[in-house]
């Protein structure tokens, strides 16, 4: 809210000014960086890159989130996973509850505190990237596996004129 005055506050103007102090601390997703990889336990250590807006307009950085688990494409048996590197772009979403009791035990479970939309539960999904750091030479005729610089693929490539399908690879 701008220009609280404190003294020439309403009860509508008060209820503004808490409303939105609340809003600030409800977070739901946010661009982040990869600090640190565990490939063991596929967590990471994230810098959100936006920083956070206080209620006097201060920005302050968000201190880094550690022991994030790492979201990969799974399902039915297979897997697909990479290795993840300092610098390494994503977004972090943030679960409505607390997710601690879940993520230790694999099962349902109560949340083990009563917080909302907390940075301390967080889940990092690798691959959503600025501007800058967009791959390279986009291949746009099918899945493409590759390097972020395009050295090195494995691509399928769709139905070509003479309806056949290629799969190409170096």
């Amino acid at each position: 809210m701008k220009n609280y005055d404190y003294f020439n506050a309403t009860p509508e103007t008060a209820t503004d000014a808490q409303i939105e102090q609340a809003q600030k601390q409800i977070h739901t997703a946010l661009p982040a960086k990869v600090v640190t990889f565990n490939p063991a336990n596929q967590t990471v250590t994230l810098a959100v890159q936006i920083k956070q807006l206080l209620m006097d307009n201060q920005k302050v950085d968000i201190p880094p989130l550690v022991d994030v688990p790492v979201s990969y494409p799974r399902g039915g048996g297979f897997c697909v996973t990479f290795p993840l590197q300092a610098g390494d772009e994503g977004m972090v979403i943030f679960s409505e509850r607390c997710i601690d009791g879940w993520w230790q035990s694999g099962h349902a479970s109560e949340p083990l505190d009563i917080r909302f939309h907390d940075l301390s539960d967080g889940m990092f999904i690798p691959g959503i990237c600025s501007v800058p750091n967009a791959v390279k030479g986009f291949f746009t005729n099918g899945l493409s596996l590759q390097t972020l610089d395009g050295a090195t693929f494995i691509r399928l490539e769709g139905q070509n004129h003479d309806s056949r399908r290629y799969c190409s690879y170096w």
